[in-house]
């Protein structure tokens, strides 16, 4: 073609298709208050140290269940005198810690859980365990032929460990660290009452020190806090808390967030601070027009946008609304092509969308499936979300600014979607290359397929220019409506004058579309119901 060619999808660095944003549902919002307890910590640094809790009650399980095997099944089966007091209590002990690690594994494992509260769990269980390992420790060891043996006690170990597992202040690691520390001479007295062990003195309940490591663990408590803190001021951004990754791009990451003072939860796209290049002086044209572009929309089925700027260490960000649900490129692969109706029911939405940019002199060209968002808005079902308008064009522009933002005889687009005129390179562009986009998602959402395939994107770009698209009938398992054909087929038109002319019109001829059965809203709530899985929070 005699150029190069490059395929945008501005700003890469939270681009939907690239980092594609599969993580808990909506309703796992921090709780009130919950970054208050136990360390300030962020949410998904507190959901990653009840997952490390959860890891050690399955080592736990583990070892247990080796340690019963080995200590016991043996003995089992060559002793007579098996099994002795001590060794029953051994028994009962790894039989108790098994089931109480079980449960841990499950409570702290439940995402229906707030982390901060799978944490709790995490902590008590650890306090458990302590109790636990004293008992059967002092069992095994410190009364063996009627002598108690000397040494460090294996509870020391966890009290050690216990802060990294479960950050937490220091005066709560400390006290938490002295009733553990208490489990070693409470078993002693226990095991004294009950096995007829010696019975300690002083020094025997302190032998080991275990209450100095205690103060230990508050130290590294101490440390661990420090840091959550430090983490935590780092996510600051504004008026806005950054929560939970969500993922990452070539240029930038995009963060659940919350409003500081408002009862309101964000997405938050941060772009790393643009260099002297020309790719980063584009992006950041980009950033700024998408911001702008979108701020202008009110339609709800445009992704709405709250606030962007710089961060202090010179991010760029966007805070735009948190969405509950799924891309339709997701939706489409994991469930297959879609009935002609909700099909329907979808493009006239994004018809609304569309509509109100181009009434605004805005032509988006990057519309397909993973740029559209279908989710649970307020009490609709199946509501459609427009994203992305990072490679928005604006047709009332200056001619210089337009070219500034295309240095370097670039196309940009996705060239699976690409109207012929963009992917010919041909200007002035118009809204109708959004319809011909459009007519690509409505013959993917129909068939499961794309307009035309290609080993290359190049080819690609030339078949949209050249060849003839086949009927979505054709190609579909569905029925698809022969009017319903025609409609995809004309925006799929090579020539912008043989597509619909407007969005609106685009919307008249759907809503003149016979269908056999309607997509009404209580099909539109059973098919969520039956689909929670699906439902993931995302953002542009």
């Amino acid at each position: 073609m005699g150029r190069t060619t490059r395929f945008a999808q501005a700003p890469p660095a939270a681009d939907p298709g690239s980092a594609r944003l599969r993580v808990r549902p909506a309703f796992l919002a921090k709780e009130p208050g919950s970054g208050r307890w136990p360390s300030e910590a962020p949410l998904d640094v507190t959901e990653q140290a009840a997952g490390r809790v959860a890891l050690v009650a399955a080592a736990v399980v583990a070892v247990s269940l080796l340690e019963a095997a080995v200590a016991h099944l043996w003995p089992l089966l060559t002793r007579s005198d098996y099994p002795t007091e001590s060794e029953k209590l051994d028994l009962v002990g790894n039989a108790v810690l098994e089931v109480v690690s079980l449960a841990a594994i499950a409570l702290t494992r439940n995402k229906r859980l707030a982390a901060v509260t799978r944490l709790r769990i995490g902590g008590a269980y650890l306090l458990v365990v302590a109790a636990l390992v004293s008992l059967t420790d002092h069992a095994d060891h410190y009364w063996a032929g009627g002598h108690r043996q000397h040494g460090v006690p294996w509870v020391t170990a966890l009290i050690l460990v216990f802060p990294v597992l479960v950050p937490m202040r220091p005066l709560r690691a400390l006290v938490v660290g002295l009733l553990m520390a208490a489990t070693s001479p409470l078993a002693m007295l226990a095991h004294s009452a009950t096995l007829g062990a010696p019975k300690p003195d002083l020094a025997g309940l302190l032998d080991g020190f275990p209450f100095l490591f205690a103060f230990v663990a508050a130290f590294s408590a101490k440390v661990v806090h420090q840091l959550g803190r430090e983490v935590g001021r780092a996510r600051q951004l504004g008026a806005y808390t950054l929560e939970t990754k969500l993922g990452s791009g070539g240029m930038g990451e995009v963060w659940v967030a919350s409003h500081r003072f408002l009862a309101r939860r964000a997405a938050v796209k941060l772009i790393q601070p643009p260099d002297a290049t020309v790719d980063a002086q584009t992006a950041l044209e980009r950033f700024h027009r998408e911001a702008q572009a979108t701020a202008r929309l009110t339609c709800a089925h445009t992704v709405r946008l709250y606030d962007y700027g710089t961060s202090e260490d010179g991010r760029l960000f966007y805070a735009m609304e948190l969405l509950d649900g799924t891309d339709l490129d997701a939706l489409v692969k994991l469930r297959g092509p879609q009935p002609p109706e909700r099909v329907v029911h979808w493009l006239r939405q994004i018809c609304q969308s569309l509509g109100e940019a181009h009434d605004a002199g805005l032509v988006h060209r990057d519309i397909k499936p993973s740029n559209l968002y279908v989710c649970r808005y307020g009490r609709e079902d199946d509501c459609i979300k427009v994203l992305d308008f990072g490679l928005v064009h604006c047709r009332q522009s200056q001619e210089r600014t337009e070219t500034s933002l295309t240095a370097g005889d670039c196309i940009v687009g996705t060239p699976a979607y690409m109207a012929p005129e963009l992917a010919a390179g041909k200007s002035p562009i118009d809204a109708r290359v959004d319809l011909y986009s459009l007519g690509c998602v409505a013959y993917f959402l129909l068939t499961g397929k794309t307009v035309f395939d290609a080993p290359s994107p190049i080819e690609i770009m030339i078949q949209h220019v050249q060849k003839p698209p086949s009927a979505p009938s054709e190609a579909s398992s569905l029925d698809v409506p022969a009017e319903l054909d025609r409609i995809v087929l004309a925006c799929l038109a090579k020539s912008p004058d043989e597509r619909p002319q407007s969005a609106d019109e685009l919307a008249e001829l759907l809503d003149g579309c016979v269908l056999p059965t309607p997509w009404t809203q209580k099909r539109a709530r059973a098919w969520w119901d039956e689909n929670a899985t699906l439902r993931r929070v995302s953002v542009v």
